[in-house]
């Protein structure tokens, strides 16, 4: 049951009769509203539709009145937002009593003012005086075309939000749905007009001022031009925000509306509806479709598909042709279904609609039912994403879902649908626009019509203003975070800044279920006490929105920056990834006004646009995006109508952190290689090594497609992804594992390459997912700490073993020992390329050997990776446990085992990344779990390896090949490379205060680790009962025609080492 009412008494209306009903009465002529005459001897009652306050206004040569109503609470009808009703006729009397309120026992109206007025003085501790209340001030006659005080003279002119907005001493009254407010005058016609706000148009008090509402133009001459028509075409949009009374009633026909039967309220549904209510109106079995673009104007009016749809009223699928503006050039599909001109068939007897339009220049579409009953879903609103549909593209036509109607009888009962076509955003360049189509190339374009978006409250206070119109357009930010969805928009001012917000209405598509659609921003609508941004930061605890700056060239930037705030679970987490903030200076909003006044009309919406976006990251490394603002709209030139777009002067510059222009995730460097590279030109390299080993193939196969199948509309969507990588990238690695250790024959082939390759495809399909789009920023980097990144680094913890490492099924007594290798590298120079120190932590994996339990893991070639702290992070955990750790890489032709360990990096030397030149970022141990960046002119510029020389050299395969490696270079001294059979004698090393130029195995990522794990060896005084260094490996042949065995012999040899290694501890 709903809190509305029938605004009078339907027993005493005469059933309206032609020309006293709302719509077209011609091409120059609209009736805004509904005419009725009185069937009883008594005057009509008059009653609040709805709660909300109360300005009343004399009727220009009459001595009647009118009643407009603001209401403060709106219908469950998903219908636009009511701004206005205007009751038609009120008699004087009824209200008014010379210049007096009318008696209190006249109607609530009056009561509630006498009420409100006794009240007040008694506050004051006084009497109220007999001449009080009075009319003028009491019920808003005050405001008048001939009033004597400049702040209450109001024209016909003028916005009806002055008078209920404006902050003089004059106070409204307010009532109650249900309240009697007056009566109406019998012995003429009186009426109601219902009026939806919309974003464009301000009702005036002329509405106010006379009986009947009539838009009316002077006839276009012959000889117009094509601007000529345009602009009464836009002008006949008015009618838009109007609504028919006979629909807006009987929209309640399943809701429930409350009627005053002649002695009581009584809530009438359905057929009792109809027969006591609806029956009254002449257009009573209309039905309004409403086509509207994503602008909120008439689906056509930009002439970008066509005025002529199709539909089908018989109930089949054969659709004829009908005019969409065949009422007079009015802007709205009215269908009728009235008594004998019914244009429904007869056999149609559910009343179902079926429409379908042009595509026009709309290769995306969207549709929105905002108000409407689908024929699959019954006569309830349609909620969630069964609001939207995506339709196919047949023919050039998209068809809209089947409508029906409620009836009563056989007849439909009159009734409102609002229905949006939206264009959804293209990742390739936009269709040559049709008409005055207003380009679209990024969400923030033709988002906001500056200069529309009126402030109705009185801005000359100082305060902080804010005023949002709801539902009023459509943003797509599917490919930015996977969303898109209705929104409200509002406009804020305050002493600094006009400030533009963007927020959900309803979301279409929300795959990380935000609930920036529940944001109360309502509550600050109105005037606040400080400014606007600081209001709106105090609204939420989940988030904290700060002014930060861009460092780009050594000078500071602006901008606003959302920071998510930890908040107890049951408050809403509120993220703001949906909301849109544009602050302008009060200065650049002059310069935007000024500009819109130099090169556009009155007549026509300007909207903000932006050009010149830039994409890059600033002197600290943030990404961040650069705009320019400029204004889109329509313009008049030579007697045709253009788009037309102008930009200031001096360039309005702004500067946000989030992407502004959607794009797929881009492969970087090291993912480009195996992707945009042929095997023999038919296979791409990463799709052709992980088919070397099928298990990976499987895992790699499966993981994409159980990836891509996962439900978005999933409630938790990212767990049911983190379960599938946990599994996927775990099983990676003990497949990887178990191909390299597989028994005879089938090692045949040991390869680290399958691994890596499956690895990296794995990922580029994580970032490509689009449940993290929104976590791509515009240089398409991962944005730490963000989930993708979290995921991501799930993903690398799992395959590639950091995680994973576990000594607890060792043996009693066993020696525990961990071994590290690398991804290959140096791939964009040999596609082939593999890493025989991948190999052969795969081959020695769990293997126990001499009593000593090995476990590995493997790294990347990434500076970024070490600068992160992965090393320390993922080695810290067992540094005090183990008996003994062996980095290993892939160094010259023979197994060396480096003494040296330098802590400078390479300044040339790439990486898989392609990145060179970066200092690196060196860290401590906090505890066995937590790692801390530490100044790095505290390390020593050399360290050396502790591992057991005596038992490895010459150990099993002898001096000449495992050789104890005593080169480095510093600034002051060096040692040459150690020729075989130079034996485990240690020759002088670098002085303390040498610069260190390399280590024994150069300066690049292998000479890293060895220094980052004696670093935290030495930090932890663990040099005496930790042996630790690092071994290089021989380079070996890449295999030719799948011939393993130099790979076969090299993992026996590896095997003997780590042996002679574990002997000697």
């Amino acid at each position: 049951m709903s809190d509305f009412h029938f605004f009078t008494e339907p027993s005493k209306l005469n059933s309206q009769t032609s020309g006293q009903e709302f719509g077209a009465i011609d091409d120059n002529q609209f009736r805004l509203g509904n005419m009725f005459t009185s069937s009883a001897s008594v005057d009509p009652k008059a009653f609040a539709v709805s709660d909300g306050l109360i300005l009343v206004q004399k009727i220009d040569g009459v001595e009647k009145y009118n009643i407009v109503l603001k209401p403060t609470n709106q219908p469950d009808l998903n219908l636009p937002k009511i701004d206005y009703i205007i009751y038609k006729g009120i008699k004087k009397e009824s209200i008014i009593n010379g210049t007096k309120v009318a008696v209190s026992t006249n109607n609530d109206l009056t009561r509630i003012i006498h009420e409100n007025a006794i009240l007040w003085y008694q506050n004051e501790g006084e009497t109220m005086p007999s001449s009080e209340p009075v009319a003028d001030t009491s019920l808003g006659l005050i405001y008048a075309s001939n009033a004597s005080e400049q702040e209450y003279k109001l024209e016909n002119t003028d916005s009806l939000n002055k008078a209920f907005y404006s902050t003089n001493p004059v106070t409204l009254p307010l009532v109650y749905s249900g309240n009697y407010i007056g009566d109406f005058d019998k012995s003429g016609d009186f009426g109601i007009v219902i009026i939806f706000e919309k974003i464009g148009f301000e009702p005036k008090f002329k509405l106010a001022r006379e009986l009947d509402s009539i838009l009316s133009f002077t006839a276009l001459p012959g000889n117009s031009s094509n601007a000529d028509i345009f602009r009464r075409k836009h002008h006949k949009e008015d009618i838009l925000s109007f609504i028919d009374g006979a629909a807006f009633f009987g929209s309640f026909f399943n809701l429930g509306l409350i009627v005053y039967d002649g002695n009581d309220f009584i809530n009438r549904v359905e057929d009792e509806l109809y027969t006591d209510v609806i029956s009254k109106f002449f257009n009573k079995n209309k039905i309004y479709i409403d086509i509207r673009n994503e602008t909120n104007d008439s689906f056509n009016y930009y002439e970008n598909y066509d005025d002529v749809i199709k539909w089908s009223l018989d109930n089949t699928d054969v659709f004829t042709d009908i005019d969409y503006y065949r009422n007079f050039d009015w802007p709205c599909l009215i269908i009728n279904d009235g008594a004998p001109n019914s244009e429904f068939d007869p056999l149609n007897t559910e009343k179902i609609i079926k429409l379908a339009i042009v595509s026009g220049d709309n290769t995306s579409p969207l549709f929105y039912y905002k108000k409407a009953y689908k024929e699959k879903l019954g006569f309830e609103f349609p909620e969630g994403t069964d609001s939207f549909l995506t339709p196919l593209i047949q023919e050039d036509i998209i068809r809209i879902e089947d409508l029906i109607v409620p009836k009563s009888s056989d007849r439909l009962i009159s009734n409102y649908y609002q229905i949006r076509v939206f264009k959804k955003l293209r990742l390739e360049n936009n269709p040559n626009p049709i008409g005055y189509s207003l380009n679209q190339e990024v969400y923030l374009d033709t988002l906001f019509p500056l200069f529309d978006l009126v402030i109705p409250f009185d801005d000359s206070t100082g305060k902080s203003y804010l005023k949002v119109y709801y539902d009023a357009n459509f943003i797509d930010k599917a490919r930015i975070n996977s969303s898109n969805y209705t929104t409200n928009i509002g406009i804020a001012k305050d002493n600094n800044s006009f400030t533009f917000i963007a927020y959900p209405n309803k979301y279409n598509l929300n795959i990380k279920a935000n609930i920036d659609d529940k944001i109360t921003l309502s509550s600050l609508e109105g005037s606040t006490d400080s400014l606007f941004l600081l209001e709106l930061d105090k609204l939420v605890d989940s988030v904290k929105l700060v002014r930060s700056n861009f460092l780009i060239g050594g000078i500071e930037y602006g901008f606003l920056k959302f920071i998510e705030q930890e908040v107890e679970k049951q408050i809403e987490k509120f993220t703001f990834k949906d909301v849109t903030i544009i602050s302008l200076s009060n200065q650049q909003y002059q310069t935007l006004f000024q500009l819109k006044q130099q090169e556009f009309p009155e007549d026509y919406k300007v909207y903000l646009s932006i050009e010149n976006i830039e994409n890059a990251i600033d002197d600290n490394g943030v990404s961040y995006s650069k705009f320019e603002c400029k204004l889109t709209g329509l313009v008049e030139n030579a007697g045709e109508i253009e788009v037309h777009s102008a930009s200031p002067s001096t360039p309005i510059v702004l500067y946000t952190d989030t992407k502004i222009k959607g794009s797929e995730y881009v492969r970087n460097y090291e993912e480009k290689i195996g992707y945009e590279n042929f095997q023999s030109g038919n296979i791409r390299y990463e799709d052709y090594f992980i088919a070397k080993q099928p298990d990976i193939k499987y895992v790699a196969n499966e993981f994409i497609d159980n990836l891509n199948n996962i439900n978005a509309s999933t409630t938790y969507i990212l767990g049911a992804i983190k379960s599938l990588i946990k599994d996927s990238a775990s099983l990676l690695w003990t497949n990887a594992v178990d191909t390299v250790q597989a028994p005879p024959p089938n090692n045949s082939n040991p390869d680290d390459r399958p691994l890596y390759w499956a690895r990296l495809k794995m990922e580029v399909a994580l970032k490509k997912h689009p449940y993290f789009l929104g976590d791509i920023d515009a240089n398409s980097q991962v944005i730490v700490n963000s989930e993708l990144d979290e995921m991501l680094t799930l993903f690398e913890e799992k395959s590639r073993n950091y995680t994973g490492v576990n000594f607890s099924n060792a043996p009693s007594g066993a020696k525990k020992i961990l071994i590290t290798g690398f991804d290959p590298f140096n791939l964009d120079s040999n596609e082939e390329q593999w890493n025989p120190s991948g190999i052969a932590i795969l081959a020695l994996h769990g293997k126990i050997k001499n009593n000593a339990l090995i476990q590995s893991m493997i790294f990347p070639v990434r500076f970024k990776d070490f600068d992160l702290g992965f090393v320390e992070n993922y080695i810290n955990p067992h540094i005090q446990y183990v008996d003994m750790i062996i980095t290993i890489s892939q160094g010259r032709n023979r197994f060396d085992i480096e003494r040296f360990a330098g802590k400078k990096r390479s300044a040339t030397l790439t990486d898989n990344l392609n990145v060179s030149g970066i200092a690196p970022t060196y860290y401590l141990p906090i505890n066995n779990t937590t790692i801390q960046v530490i100044d790095s002119s505290s390390l020593s510029e050399f360290l050396e390896s502790t591992l057991p020389l005596s038992s490895m050299i010459p150990g099993t395969l002898g001096n000449t090949k495992v050789v104890y490696n005593q080169s480095y270079l510093s600034n002051l001294s060096s040692l040459p490379y150690s020729p075989p059979e130079s034996g485990i004698t240690k020759l002088p090393g670098p002085a303390v205060g040498e610069i260190a130029i390399e280590g024994s195995g150069s300066n690049y990522l292998s000479n890293e680790i060895f220094y980052r794990v004696c670093v935290m060896r030495n930090y932890l005084n663990l040099n005496t009962t930790l042996n630790s260094g690092h071994l290089h490996v021989p380079i070996l042949a890449v295999p030719v025609n799948n011939d393993y065995s130099e790979a076969v012999t090299f993992i026996t040899e590896m095997t003997k080492i780590i042996e002679d290694a574990i002997q000697g501890l």
